[in-house]
């Protein structure tokens, strides 16, 4: 079993070497977060740059709404016909303005729906956080088996770190 840690470091020099000596110490990318009040990028504290997928969000939304469009603006008229003087079923220019707009709004709903999947909204299950974090603190939330964690204790209270919490336990 693997337990979850958060250390808690005063400022972002401290937290950057912490990052280092974690990973130096077998503990790996993945089980690494970085908790912070102020926005710090990811390359200052050596991190990867983690991608966006709101583009792989918004294309699929952009299609289903442009099929939604075309539905009811070409297809209710096909399916139910009504002729008047001899004009065409489908009128293109009036469609176009319809099937816009439903192309938005499946890219809007879609792209509502992929910010709320990455920020894993709706919170399902309570997140590690400490009120110092509000007040400048840098956190850095690790995994480490119980066999390790004196010697990485050890190591980033020699970092700087203020404090050293166990948050849980989990099966991973």
């Amino acid at each position: 079993m693997r337990d979850r840690y958060l250390a808690l470091f005063d400022d972002v020099e401290h937290a950057v070497e912490a990052l280092t000596e974690l990973r130096a110490l077998g503990v790996s990318e993945e089980e690494i977060s970085v908790i912070s009040g102020i926005p710090v990028a990811e390359a200052i504290m050596g991190r990867p740059k983690v991608a966006n997928l709101m583009a792989r969000w918004a294309l699929p939304g952009a299609l289903i709404g442009l099929a939604a469009g075309v539905f009811f603006t070409m297809g209710t008229t096909l399916m139910y016909p009504i002729y008047v003087g001899g004009q065409p079923i489908v009128s293109l220019p009036p469609s176009m303005v319809i099937i816009y707009e439903f192309t938005m709004l499946g890219v809007i709903l879609a792209t509502l729906t992929g910010l709320l999947a990455q920020a894993e909204l709706p919170r399902l299950r309570e997140k590690a956080y400490h009120p110092a974090i509000s007040h400048g603190a840098i956190g850095v939330l690790f995994r480490c088996d119980d066999a390790g964690f004196a010697q990485v204790r050890e190591r980033l209270l020699a970092l700087g770190a203020s404090e050293i919490i166990h948050v849980d336990r989990s099966e991973s």
